[in-house]
């Protein structure tokens, strides 16, 4: 019976602000096993969860992130009126509830990260990713035991190689380079595959056939319905 895990891009962003901790209890509302979040650092070296290097795209504020202390941060809003979460406020809502994914989207972020995780006991229910494997292998110094996933959206990469040379446990593929063939070569170098963005039915069936281990979705809810329907596979659980 295969396991299947459902990983939540952003929280549910189908259906509510990405990195928003709304969106991260619809997440688990839906059942997810892995919530994944974007850490970016401020000014003033805190890390915050954003995804686009400037605040403009998603709040109400304007600027780029590295540029601004976090007390700038903060008086932004995003869609629901919500404040840009910290790294700290998203721990510590989500501990003990569900895995968490933590995309490190600049090379300043693996201190704060690092730092947080053994302040809050959280190592052992985190996995940090990236497409840049220098800091992977700097999370690796920090924490050699640390989870790690390598990030790929290139065809020309050798992806497998990369992610064994980095120790990853698992490797996160655009649906732009997953193929059946670099699922297989993954999984047979005993890594595993989890790909993203996947949000329609016909995709997420796919992927079960090809033997993923992990769907990447901004819609939690339509994956599970979908895995409801295969008798052969079951949700892995991921608490931690």
């Amino acid at each position: 019976m295969k396991d299947i895990r459902i990983i939540a891009h952003r929280g549910a962003m189908a259906y509510a602000p990405e990195n928003s901790l709304e969106s991260f209890g619809k997440a688990l509302e839906m059942g997810s096993h892995i919530i994944e979040t974007d850490v970016r650092t401020t000014s003033d070296g805190e890390a915050v969860l954003m995804h686009d290097s400037t605040v403009n795209r998603t709040t109400t504020g304007y600027g780029k992130v590295s540029d601004l202390a976090l007390q700038d941060i903060k008086v932004f809003r995003l869609r629901n009126r919500e404040a840009v979460p910290t790294l700290r406020e998203a721990l510590e809502l989500l501990k003990g509830r569900c895995v968490l994914n933590l995309e490190l989207k600049d090379a300043a972020a693996v201190a704060p990260t690092c730092k947080l995780l053994a302040e809050l006991d959280m190592w052992n229910s985190v996995i940090i990713s990236s497409f840049t494997g220098p800091w992977l292998m700097e999370v690796k110094l920090k924490r050699s035991k640390a989870r790690i996933a390598f990030i790929s959206d290139d065809r020309e990469l050798d992806t497998v190689r990369i992610a064994k040379n980095l120790k990853a446990e698992a490797v996160h593929l655009s649906r732009r380079v997953a193929t059946r063939k670099l699922v297989n070569a993954a999984r047979s170098e005993g890594l595993d595959v989890n790909v993203w963005v996947v949000n329609r039915s016909w995709q997420v069936k796919k992927y079960i056939e090809w033997g993923v281990d992990g769907i990447i979705t901004d819609r939690p809810d339509l994956v599970r319905r979908m895995l409801d329907k295969y008798d052969d596979f079951r949700f892995r659980d991921c608490r931690l």
